[in-house]
């Protein structure tokens, strides 16, 4: 298996209390506890999360402003939780290339449903530009001064099953021993 795919341990071996436990690297496996205690926090955070995101989305109604504002919610990468024996962010399995993504915009008439279509982080800036009514910067070709690798995802929002990307862009982070 290539040393990109398979990076076991990686998130973890350089946590204090990880190592702590004497784990052999690359080839030890997290503790059955242990993997509990992580999965435990990992919850907690999600539930956190949510709940903060709901305080927000409260607010706004109580200032009457739900209306007039886009909302975009993203993680910054996926996280592997055991999964091929993968604990952490530095992997290309798909679970580990898969992101939340919460977007709402005055008038989707679409609130609440989930789309399988592929989208990138680099169609966030356009997405936004044209929910706002702004114009969408053109595809990057050479020298453009203003331009972006994404597409505007809006279109989604009104038709979610709509045919879409069939590809996107997957940069593998190399790391040090």
């Amino acid at each position: 298996m290539p040393e990109v795919a398979w990076n076991p341990l990686e998130g973890l071996r350089f946590w204090n209390d990880f190592n702590a436990l004497n784990v052999s690297y690359p080839d030890g496996l997290c503790p059955d506890e242990e993997q509990l205690k992580l999965r435990r926090g990992y919850y907690a955070c999600v539930s956190y999360m949510d709940a903060q995101v709901g305080k927000v989305l409260t607010e706004l109604e109580s200032l009457e402003l739900e209306n007039n504002t886009v909302i975009v919610f993203w993680g910054d990468h996926g996280w592997q939780l055991g999964e091929h024996g993968e604990w952490g962010k530095y992997t290309n399995w798909e679970m580990g290339t898969r992101v939340p993504l919460f977007f709402r915009a005055p008038g989707m008439n679409t609130a609440g449903q989930r789309t399988s279509a592929l989208v990138e982080y680099v169609d966030i800036f356009p997405s936004l530009a044209d929910a706002a009514g702004l114009p969408v910067p053109v595809q990057c070709r050479s020298n453009e001064t203003t331009c972006t690798e994404g597409i505007s995802f809006l279109p989604l929002t009104v038709e979610p099953s709509r045919k879409w990307k069939t590809a996107g862009k997957l940069d593998a982070l190399e790391l040090g021993p």
